[in-house]
């Protein structure tokens, strides 16, 4: 498998986003909003917006029906609203908020409203683009998260903070009416997440209380699902594609798989450097001066692939080797498991781990149990599963690199010509063939060749 990089573009802050049906990319360049058609990277439209401070576009994304672009100016408390359906150059609505100023905006999943998030977490607006009147949403937990929407768009579930204490509030996206509101039994709630099938709602608690609260969509409890007091909390949540598992990472270094029958663990699992399960691949990238036949510590290996870099194959038991070296003179910004995600069949869950910061780990949910786990030279940045190949994962740690990992068949890294980019950001088209990558100020087009 390999990649084919398009020329490189300039952009602003890595502000940039694909359109949902994968035919445009915007992309902020200075006080510039440009978009481009996907398939040739032709430019279409170029707006320039109107804010003065700089930087001057500290927000892009797009509606979910891709016929509209929003960008935001947050130290001007500034919104506007572009199309790319017609010959308009200027903006066809504006919003602004001088009093309480906006921190936070996205679209509402039905495309017909603006949602902007106060200081001092005040207040949720609603803005309306067909009469540009507003509907609000008292004091909501957190800014610009603490919001989930079922899957239909439809509805809203929304974290707020009231008298002390968590509550989530339903509401309809249509009207924006207020449904119903039912109590969080957490200490400090950190989010809340419809599941991908909206049957249900499920809430976690701060990093010193372990728990997470079940919720079907009409707001009764199914579970409360908690850990000693002892144990360390959830760190990060994943909803599996069909809604049949959630996933809990905490910061204990811990994977727990709940069911949707009992919500009960049917499996835990560590993520911690000493691997002792059976049978576990480990995938290990050395440099070019490696020798296939050398050791790495545990055993003999065999070359697993070649690049400008190398990967050598090996089986556990093992010890994984965190490469990087700890700035002591800054704080712990991250720790534990931070990042899940199930691929899109259900049958495989990646995981990334802040305390072994250059290794991805998957489990397979067949196999109940790690299967491989890929160590690089550097810290991963992202990682994302193919959206239309379940068996395909991608990830990025800093270098000019695109490592594709393929399910059963091994690893592919795929260099791009410029050895000077750092592709810390990325994202998929839907259709699952071209990922954009962002360097800290280029961004490039990778096509997939099989």
């Amino acid at each position: 498998m390999t990649l084919t990089f398009s020329s490189l573009f300039k952009h602003t802050k890595q502000i940039g986003a694909i359109s949902p049906n994968g035919e445009f990319i915007a992309i902020a360049i200075d006080e510039r909003l440009t978009i481009r058609r996907f398939q040739n990277l032709k430019i279409i439209k170029i707006f320039e917006t109107p804010y003065t401070k700089s930087p001057y576009i500290n927000h892009i994304s797009w509606s979910p029906n891709s016929k509209l672009v929003l960008t935001a100016n947050f130290s001007e408390s500034k919104v506007h609203i572009w199309t790319i359906v017609d010959d308009s150059k200027s903006y066809i609505a504006a919003f602004a908020d001088q009093a309480q100023g906006i921190l936070a905006v996205r679209f509402s999943p039905m495309c017909d409203s603006i949602l902007s998030w106060s200081e001092y977490k005040l207040r949720l607006t609603i803005w309306s683009l067909s009469d540009g009147s507003q509907k609000y949403i008292q004091y909501p937990k957190h800014i610009g998260k603490g919001i989930s929407f079922h899957p239909n768009g439809k509805f809203a579930a929304v974290l707020i903070r009231s008298d002390y204490k968590d509550q989530v509030a339903l509401y309809s996206t249509v009207s924006w009416s207020f449904i119903k509101m039912f109590p969080l039994e957490t200490i400090d709630a950190q989010e809340i997440m419809w599941s991908s099938d909206g049957n249900c709602i499920c809430a976690w608690d701060i990093s010193g209380n372990y728990l997470v609260q079940i919720f079907n969509s009409l707001g009764i409890l199914k579970k409360s699902f908690s850990l000693p007091i002892s144990e360390l909390g959830i760190q990060s949540v994943s909803w599996s594609p069909v809604g049949s598992f959630l996933a809990l990472g905490s910061y204990d270094q811990e994977v727990r798989v709940l069911n949707n029958i009992t919500w009960k663990p049917i499996s835990t699992f560590s993520l911690k450097p000493n691997i002792t399960a059976p049978r576990v691949e480990i995938l290990t990238e050395v440099s070019d001066s490696y020798n296939a036949g050398d050791k790495i510590g545990y055993e003999q290996v065999k070359l697993a692939s070649i690049s400008k870099c190398k990967f050598i194959h090996s089986t556990s038991p093992a010890t994984i080797k965190k490469s990087l070296v700890t700035d002591l003179s800054k704080p712990i910004s991250r720790a534990g498991v931070y990042f899940l995600e199930f691929n899109a069949n259900d049958s495989l869950l990646a995981c990334l781990n802040a305390n072994t910061p250059n290794c991805v780990w998957i489990w397979s949910m067949s196999e109940m149990r790690i299967v491989v786990v890929i160590q690089c030279s550097s810290a991963i940045q992202k990682c994302s599963w193919n959206p239309s190949n379940p068996m395909a994962l991608v990830f990025v740690s800093g270098n000019n690199q695109v490592y594709y990992y393929e399910h059963d068949q091994g690893i592919s890294v795929c260099p791009s010509g410029a050895e000077t980019l750092e592709f810390t950001q990325f994202e998929w088209n839907q259709d699952g063939n071209s990922i954009l990558l962002f360097d800290k100020n280029l961004y490039t087009l990778a096509s997939i060749d099989n």
